[in-house]
């Protein structure tokens, strides 16, 4: 399957739904939609190249298919630059092709809840093609998106209460000693929605203070980081797409060595509505988690 949008103006007059189009890196910011000396004429987004985990079944006709996942997608506008300082313009947009740029191409259409983004990076065989004309350069921009998927512009949040524990719940095995009891009030679960088409990664901070945090997807699985403690004040920031866990979100701080590696799942929410929970095995009143996330979209 193949996006492909016209970008290029109405000539019924009649009013096109992208309201801006605009690449980014860092500090640099390019509108191009909205700048009199380009015009756009296509937006083309590639599907998802397929991660296919299949295998033949042995006893009868047909195959085993696990396939969940995919890889990355093209991307490819075209272009046409008008007017004088033409290829100071182009050398603008050369610099989001540096192999080194993870740049990202912000959309905003009309017929979206909100504006998303894709992140990018070139490789050799997608250089940019350019023809120089009688009036302006013809370009055609391809990237690669390798995350394979856009992704709102702006993060959602949920927070979850700190609940369960051996006090609240019962005994939780392995069981650990000497016993202890959380104290009651946090509600312990929260429902988070995801209105995107595609599973999304958050990220999570575990606040204190608590001892043993875990972090559940009803249906689907947790992390648990058993006899680990987070002091009053102090945050576990576990990022669900890096894999990575860090007392303060710090890279000398890690804290992957205290996970549950026999039960860990990493997660994502799925589109639609789930349910988290937060369970730390001991917990003071402040203890909480908030997840940051980005719908995500084919």
């Amino acid at each position: 399957m193949i996006l492909s949008f016209d970008l290029s103006a109405d000539e019924d007059g009649g009013a096109l739904p992208w309201r801006s189009i605009a690449l980014t890196d860092g500090d640099r910011t390019m509108e191009l939609l909205a700048d009199a000396r380009i015009a756009l004429g296509k937006l083309t987004l590639g599907w998802p190249d397929v991660r296919s985990v299949t295998q033949a079944r042995t006893d009868r006709s047909g195959t085993t298919d696990r396939t969940r996942l995919h890889g990355a997608r093209a991307l490819t506008v075209d272009l046409t630059i008008f007017g004088p300082g033409t290829w100071a313009l182009l050398d603008e947009l050369l610099a989001f092709c540096h192999p080194s740029a993870r740049p990202l191409l912000l959309l905003d259409n009309s017929d979206w809840p909100a504006p998303r983004r894709v992140r990018l990076r070139t490789e050799q065989v997608s250089a940019p093609a350019i023809a120089e004309m009688l009036d302006g350069v013809a370009v055609q921009m391809s990237w690669v998106a390798p995350d394979g998927v856009l992704e709102a512009a702006d993060e959602l949040s949920a927070t979850v209460m700190a609940s369960g524990g051996a006090g609240s719940v019962g005994i939780r095995y392995p069981v650990r000693y000497p016993l202890t009891y959380a104290p009651g009030g946090g509600s312990g679960i929260v429902t988070v929605t995801n209105p995107g088409t595609a599973p999304a990664s958050p990220v999570a901070r575990l606040y204190g203070p608590h001892t043993g945090p875990e972090l559940v997807l009803d249906g689907v699985g947790s992390l648990s980081f058993p006899g680990l403690a987070i002091a009053a004040g102090d945050y576990l920031e576990v990022d669900f797409a890096a894999h990575t866990a860090r007392v303060n979100g710090l890279p000398d701080a890690s804290r992957y060595g205290a996970l549950d590696f026999a039960t860990a799942t990493w997660w994502a929410l799925p589109p639609g509505s789930s349910s988290v929970r937060f369970t730390p095995d001991n917990y003071a009143g402040a203890a909480q988690a908030l997840l940051t996330y980005r719908p995500t979209y084919l």
